[in-house]
């Protein structure tokens, strides 16, 4: 039995806010053309955390960019390292 899908309303204000200035740095590899070190850099994180953060959008979505350290026992969100 599949998940059910994780919506953005489950997210706190903050982590909201949290996914869409991350999403804003991601979308460029989205459209492709760029490494993630032309996008980690720039913007103070280095490329694995770029690559987390691609990961968690394509596994959830918006609601995978956000930080879960807050619910560590959630079998159902994307988890921060």
């Amino acid at each position: 039995m599949s998940k059910p899908p994780l919506l953005l309303t489950v997210l706190l204000e903050a982590q909201r806010a949290q996914a869409l200035e991350r999403f804003v740095i991601i979308r460029t590899l989205l459209k492709k053309g760029v490494t993630q070190a032309q996008i980690a850099y720039p913007n103070h994180v280095v490329p694995s955390t770029i690559q987390l953060w691609m990961r968690g959008y394509r596994e959830k979505g918006l609601p995978g960019l956000a930080s879960w350290v807050d619910f560590p026992n959630s079998k159902y969100l994307f988890k921060a390292r």
